[in-house]
């Protein structure tokens, strides 16, 4: 049945084109293969009722898990080997995330989830402006202890040890050093991460764990 929460959610992160394997009816009947993005003014204040989240975020494969970590450690290795920008994803759903440019967290979260889930730009149920904006959808899903964390959550931090929430990355674990447990993000530090300047990086789990604010398991 087609709830009044959905027929929000359609209109806020309707799709420019029909999804390749026919129109974007799967969110409880709704036909949103004819909308339009919505404009950028909303874009960019966009905070999403609880409700809403919670009806449309689907339980994460394990394949679509193992893709946000690839993608995450792919987007970090390739700034340290010196390229400014990467393409990732399959065919309509590819996005190129710029890796250079700071201050940019929350938008390469959304990324790196939108092109591991096949989703299109600006449709992941937690997306949102700013780091702040991000964390306050994805509270629903707060992990009560940050123990139970797996590679693929988001990790909410403040931007230094006392502050509020307001910077974001992707807990990637061991797995792009089995020695070391670590987390993906966009980031404008330069003394800390790999590689050492601002951009997309990893850093190690220790350097961050003191400015934690949650973990998030969107799904």
């Amino acid at each position: 049945m087609t709830t009044p929460a959905l027929q929000v959610l359609a209109a806020v992160l309707a799709v420019a084109v029909p999804h390749p394997q026919g129109p974007a009816s799967g969110m409880g009947g709704v036909d949103i293969s004819e909308w339009r993005p919505p404009p950028r003014e909303l874009q960019n204040s966009l905070v999403l009722p609880e409700e809403i989240i919670r009806e449309v975020v689907h339980e994460m494969t394990d394949e679509e898990r193992r893709r946000v970590v690839q993608y995450a450690i792919q987007a970090a290795e390739a700034h340290a080997q010196g390229q400014q920008a990467i393409t990732i994803g399959v065919g309509g759903m590819r996005q190129k995330l710029n890796l250079v440019e700071a201050h940019y967290c929350a938008r390469f979260v959304r990324q790196i989830y939108e092109t591991a889930l096949g989703l299109r730009r600006m449709s992941w149920p937690f997306c949102a402006p700013n780091a702040r904006g991000m964390e306050e959808n994805l509270r629903p899903h707060r992990l009560s202890r940050t123990g139970e964390r797996r590679p693929g959550d988001v990790v909410g931090m403040s931007t230094d040890s006392t502050g509020p929430a307001g910077h974001n990355g992707i807990f990637v674990g061991a797995e792009a050093d089995p020695k070391k447990t670590m987390i993906v993000h966009n980031s404008s530090g330069t003394r800390d991460g790999w590689p050492h300047v601002q951009g997309t990086k990893l850093s190690l789990w220790l350097e961050i764990r003191p400015r934690v604010t949650g973990i998030y398991r969107p799904e």
